[in-house]
């Protein structure tokens, strides 16, 4: 039986719902991982995306940074440092 707070259970609504083009629905089930779940690291991750594709640049970066806390290394880590966090920094930059 799955329960609301089952692990992974909004993280896969999250994706469900990118794929769909529903992209607030999306970040609404991400966050909801993260409520109940504060260190799944792809839910970090897909809600950064999502912030940084609709110009949220304060919330992108929170999210990609708690991401590599979390995993430091992971495969994808030098890339989100690369493109997600410069990406950012130019952005907030005047």
């Amino acid at each position: 039986e799955l329960k609301p707070e089952h692990r992974e259970l909004h993280y896969n609504l999250g994706i469900a719902y990118a794929r769909l083009g529903q992209k607030e629905k999306a970040l609404k089930a991400y966050e909801r991982e993260i409520e109940l779940h504060p260190d799944h690291a792809s839910s970090h991750k897909n809600a950064g995306i999502l912030y940084l594709n609709s110009g949220d640049s304060v919330n992108a970066a929170a999210c990609f940074r708690k991401y590599l806390e979390l995993v430091p290394d992971a495969p994808d880590a030098d890339l989100i440092r690369g493109s997600g966090l410069n990406t950012i920094q130019k952005r907030v930059r005047p």
